[in-house]
């Protein structure tokens, strides 16, 4: 068999897909909204996907960013705007945001997602009361307890954040 075949070689083989595939890709990967983002059918799903996991890998790998201090930051800046936003509606006579009360709705599992739900609402609520400005100091020290729970969160992973959660809430069952 030779090693360098010519044109005329090539049109006597069947034609194979690549890898063997007996089926077309978009068929392999399911035929449905997942293959257009995949196949960027749908570029500009495809394309905000693609910078979302870019800029969320160049903030954990090269950054070297920690989920900690990211939502920590997150939450920093969700405070201050919703801060701004309520004391200039004071000011300009501005109808107030109109916050939702509640974000989650009950699901399956009733009994944890009732108990989720109603301590996710209660801290949001406060969130919401604290944010508008309603306790100026305890607005201050929310934003100063977030901003070193984000220092700290600077030298440890996320990874390790949970584990001595975890060990914490052991060592205070037992």
């Amino acid at each position: 068999m030779p090693i360098y075949s010519s044109d005329s070689d090539n049109e006597t083989m069947p034609r194979t897909k690549l890898f063997g595939r007996q089926r077309p890709i978009r068929s392999v990967l399911g035929g449905g909204q997942v293959a257009d983002v995949l196949l960027w059918e749908n570029k500009g799903v495809s394309a905000a996907l693609s910078i979302g996991m870019t800029i969320l890998w160049f903030l954990f790998e090269v950054a070297e960013y920690s989920f900690v201090t990211l939502f920590c930051h997150i939450s920093i800046t969700a405070m201050l705007v919703v801060f701004i936003w309520c004391t200039s509606a004071e000011i300009f006579n501005w109808t107030p945001p109109e916050l939702p009360t509640s974000i989650l709705d009950k699901s399956t599992f009733h009994e944890l997602a009732s108990t989720f739900h109603e301590r996710f609402n209660q801290a949001l609520s406060s969130f919401v009361d604290i944010a508008c400005g309603k306790q100026p100091a305890l607005f201050f020290v929310a934003i100063f307890c977030l901003y070193i729970l984000s220092v700290i969160g600077n030298y440890f992973t996320f990874l390790n954040i949970l584990y001595l959660c975890e060990f914490c809430l052991l060592a205070n069952s037992a």
